[in-house]
């Protein structure tokens, strides 16, 4: 397997952060990185056989001088989510957290963030570890995501996932780097560290996230398994580091997630989207306007709970008798909570 490099090959766009410098090449310092992409370098962000992504703006880009740069996932008002690989040797002050579908274009530039602080998780790096934080010195303007604070409880292979990502489209034509993209796929191997998932991640995607199809962060690209970037990514999970996260978006004064969705009327931000018992009325019931079985209870079901959220309409399961809003992995991908039964939250990751 090889280490992502995220050395920047982007030409002229690279003059907001090196002035005077139409190409910037950086070679990888992390020991086992593929030394040079296809054709002039490595290319940055790849992710190929996908498609663009303009609805995604708390992905983000991530430049620095020295190393170059990767893909990163705002998880909290000042918490960027990325690759240890990425960061280690490097000074918090020269990167840059870069806002955009072309944030390499000065039309494409929807914001610009310094960064205060990296934090990389302990020990000698690995695909277990390959986690890292930029915490930013002011408050993130873009939606934020979900990350999976504890596995979902159907993580399991065979999952849909989507990746996102910044870079070539094309594995060989660097010139396709700088915007953002995105391929979905399911997840191929799993075990309690990393995942895996023929994704379209490349040289370059570092950092990156691999979502579930309704947004919550599972892993943060590591490596690759085939170097023509058609096999899978291998990503390390972010669960297991669910401390080291939490004691950073804590000194950042940001919030804790306890759940996926808020529970209800606990007065408690449990989801982090800054709505304090962020739960949907239950939707009208096609069913429930007459008592077509004579069980009493109006929904035609022959049940006589009155649409309590047991399965009725032909085995389907009814939201009913209040909110749903339980613990289960569902969040659309810009943190809107989705009004769906149980049944249908755990089927929509």
């Amino acid at each position: 397997m090889s280490l992502l490099n995220y050395a920047v090959v982007v030409g002229s766009r690279v003059e907001r952060l090196a002035s005077a410098a139409l190409v910037v090449i950086v070679a990888c310092s992390v020991e086992g990185c593929i030394g040079e992409g296809p054709e002039t370098g490595v290319v940055l962000g790849a992710v190929v056989g996908g498609s663009p992504n303009e609805d995604d703006p708390g992905v983000v880009l991530l430049l620095n001088p020295v190393p170059g740069g990767c893909t990163g996932t705002v998880i909290s008002d000042r918490v960027v989510l990325t690759a240890k690989h990425c960061v280690t040797n490097t000074q918090a002050s020269l990167w840059r957290v870069l806002v955009g579908y072309d944030p390499l274009t000065e039309d494409g530039l929807e914001a610009e963030y310094t960064v205060a602080e990296v934090r990389e998780a302990p020990g000698d790096l690995t695909a277990a570890n390959d986690i890292a934080l930029l915490l930013m010195a002011h408050d993130f303007e873009f939606p934020k995501y979900r990350w999976a604070f504890r596995a979902p409880s159907n993580l399991d292979t065979g999952l849909a996932v989507r990746y996102v990502g910044y870079g070539n489209t094309v594995a060989d034509d660097n010139g396709s780097a700088g915007t953002r993209n995105e391929r979905s796929g399911n997840i191929t191997y799993l075990d309690d560290q990393t995942i895996n998932a023929p994704v379209g991640v490349c040289y370059g995607d570092s950092g990156g996230p691999l979502f579930t199809r309704s947004g919550i962060v599972l892993g943060v690209a590591h490596d690759i398994t085939t170097e023509d970037c058609l096999g899978d990514g291998r990503f390390t999970r972010v669960d297991q580091w669910r401390d080291f996260i939490n004691e950073a978006i804590t000194d950042m004064g940001g919030c804790v997630p306890t759940a996926f969705n808020d529970v209800c009327d606990d007065q408690i931000d449990n989801e982090c989207n800054g709505v304090i018992d962020d739960c949907p009325p239950p939707p009208a019931d096609a069913d429930a306007d007459a008592d077509s079985d004579g069980d009493g209870d109006g929904d035609g079901d022959a049940d006589g709970d009155s649409d309590a959220g047991v399965a009725s309409d032909g085995g389907v399961e009814e939201m009913g008798g209040g909110c749903t809003c339980d613990d289960a992995s569902i969040a659309s991908s810009a943190g809107a909570t989705l009004s769906t039964s149980l049944a249908e939250l755990v089927g929509a990751l």
